[in-house]
């Protein structure tokens, strides 16, 4: 009786345990997590960006990753923002975040930040030299998104206004 008992305890206790688990999964990745992180990093670098490194940031190249030799103004950005791995640009002046996040969110995608200084939302703010395929531009005031690529024609790739000047990018590519 007594193993019985504790077989059944301990079943319970797994249960449990598997349950916060998979609450902390979810807890972790809502969009009301993403909002916080995307917030909290426009508001960290924003003044920095536009004040100081935006010209630093292209005089460097179309790539900057953590750990390479760069301006110290871009430095102290990735000083100051852990979770920034990379910054990438394109010839129309948009600045791409790659955040330690952004693969969180979206299985098999991901989700960057664009900085676009002028705030024009366009289908040419990412380089997208890929899109040979029979994808579908979609564009409305706030939001661009392009569907159809990947495996079954499920992909998509959608860049939406989150505040002035910054964008949230988000690309889902099934295999």
């Amino acid at each position: 009786m007594q193993r019985k008992a504790f077989i059944k305890k301990l079943l319970i206790t797994f249960s449990a345990l598997a349950l916060l688990i998979v609450r902390y999964i979810v807890l972790c990745n809502t969009p009301a997590k993403l909002e916080h992180r995307e917030k909290s990093f426009i508001n960290s670098c924003e003044k920095t960006l536009k004040n100081t490194i935006y010209s630093d940031i292209f005089i460097n190249g179309s790539s900057i990753r953590r750990g390479q030799q760069m301006p110290s103004s871009v430095s102290k950005l990735f000083e100051q923002r852990k979770d920034l791995e990379q910054i990438d640009t394109t010839d129309n002046g948009s600045v791409i975040f790659i955040l330690s996040w952004s693969k969180e969110y979206i299985a098999e995608g991901s989700i960057h930040l664009i900085y676009q200084q002028d705030d024009l939302l366009n289908s040419n703010m990412v380089p997208l030299d890929f899109l040979q395929q029979d994808w579908i531009l979609s564009t409305s005031e706030n939001e661009i998104s392009y569907n159809g690529g990947g495996s079954d024609g499920r992909g998509y790739i959608r860049i939406t206004r989150i505040k002035p000047c910054w964008f949230r990018l988000e690309q889902y590519f099934p295999t």
